[in-house]
């Protein structure tokens, strides 16, 4: 048996003319700016982000990894009134780093940067904050309302934080499953935890009832930060 326990809900794309990153399989907007922290000009301290000229009427060009491109499309038919241009690429799995060097890339042309990007790497929000010109930009500066920003869990942003500020917002769309053992959590008196809360406690009362029983994951290399 098993119980879906969400951990953040859908956050829409939101048409604004100014730009972000979206990490760790989030959602948020992007633009130009330089991507190499080392390049010349670059300085340690934080630069001021300056938003790329927005062209009324123009589309906007989202990147995401295959398994999120159904979240995009989606979007895309239910705002006919924008224009998506919708680029598949790794989505930074595994280490990748696609983004980055595309976009020191589109630094040096001076143009074909993405407006959104999904990314499945944390450390895409150090470098993209750094660098003479940052390449993200502050969502919590006028670009996302607050009451959303205050809708995270405590700490759930802290990854796309940066310089005192915010740059990305969580937003895996994956399904988080729970498999447990009905039979043992009968047999102790325990019911089926419905929120991350419950999940915690439940752990630490197995640990403290029922020594050498398990409450664990399973998964990819962030199930430990998503859990704890």
């Amino acid at each position: 048996m098993n119980s879906d326990v969400p951990v953040t809900s859908r956050r829409q794309v939101r048409r604004v003319a100014g730009a972000a990153l979206g990490a760790v399989s989030l959602l948020a907007l992007a633009a130009c700016g330089s991507a190499d922290p080392t390049s010349a000009g670059a300085s340690s301290s934080p630069a001021v982000f300056k938003p790329v000229k927005q062209e009324a009427g123009s589309p906007i060009t989202v990147w995401a990894d295959a398994a999120r491109v159904p979240g995009v499309q989606a979007y895309q038919k239910a705002h006919p009134d924008v224009k998506i241009k919708i680029v598949t690429y790794s989505g930074d799995a595994n280490g990748a780093n696609d983004l980055q060097t595309k976009v020191r890339l589109f630094d040096r042309s001076g143009s074909g940067w993405p407006d959104v990007a999904f990314s499945a790497n944390v450390n895409d929000g150090s470098w993209t904050t750094q660098g003479k010109t940052p390449f993200a930009a502050p969502v919590d500066k006028g670009l996302i309302p607050q009451s959303t920003l205050d809708g995270f869990a405590d700490g759930a942003l802290n990854p796309c934080k940066a310089n005192g500020a915010t740059y990305c917002l969580r937003n895996d769309l994956a399904q988080n499953v729970l498999w447990y053992n009905k039979k043992l959590l009968d047999k102790f008196g325990y019911s089926v935890p419905t929120t991350w809360e419950e999940y915690e406690a439940l752990g630490k009362k197995v640990a403290k009832e029922h020594p050498g029983y398990l409450v664990g994951t399973a998964g990819d290399a962030w199930s430990p930060e998503v859990y704890f």
